[in-house]
């Protein structure tokens, strides 16, 4: 197909979302044809899933899996079970990567919790925690890019010390801080 022909140029293939899961057999279909044009190169083909739908059927097709688990302050609840089956799965498939995004202590403490039961089960899956500024609740007094800078020091010093899994890392949300904290970014 001619959405193959274009994604065959490029070194590295990003699938997201929405959730690119709801499409798990178009998508097997589009990254087997894909694999067969790159046969020869090596391609990297990641993944970003929020998590709530287990493909197996897509994995072998995947270099990196990224699984976005939702914290308290997101307003949804993670299906722990799809997580579960994608990390049982981690051990003979793609590499991992777990992101969860804290904009409250609460999430800060969930995080923590959530880290150490995914490392527990696969010590090879990084895990990335991400400050916002900008889910549903802002963090009290975060209005301005002072306000906004000053609260992203304080999280990755909240990380830094605090007793996190060797695998897991602090990247803040810069995209905020250069373009605003609005909606959209």
């Amino acid at each position: 197909s001619d959405l193959v022909q274009e994604a065959v140029g490029h070194p590295r293939l990003f699938i997201t979302g929405g959730e690119p899961l709801l499409q798990a057999g178009a998508l097997c279909e589009f990254l087997r044809k894909y694999r067969e044009c790159r046969a020869n190169e090596a391609k990297e083909v990641i993944l970003q899933t929020n998590g709530t739908i287990h493909s197996k059927e897509v994995l072998p097709y995947v270099d990196l899996l990224s699984i976005d688990i939702k914290t308290p302050g997101s307003g949804e609840s993670p299906d722990l079970d799809v997580l579960d089956a994608y990390l049982e799965y981690s051990h003979s498939a793609p590499r991992t990567q777990v992101k969860m995004l804290i904009t409250s202590e609460e999430d800060f403490d969930y995080a923590m919790a959530a880290a150490w039961e995914v490392w527990k089960r696969n010590r090879t899956t990084q895990i990335i925690i991400g400050a916002t500024n900008r889910t549903p609740a802002h963090p009290a007094g975060v209005k301005e890019l002072g306000d906004m800078l000053r609260k992203q020091r304080e999280w990755c010093e909240a990380f830094l010390a605090t007793d996190w899994p060797p695998t897991a890392r602090f990247l803040p949300q810069y995209h905020v801080l250069l373009f605003g904290n609005r909606k959209g970014v």
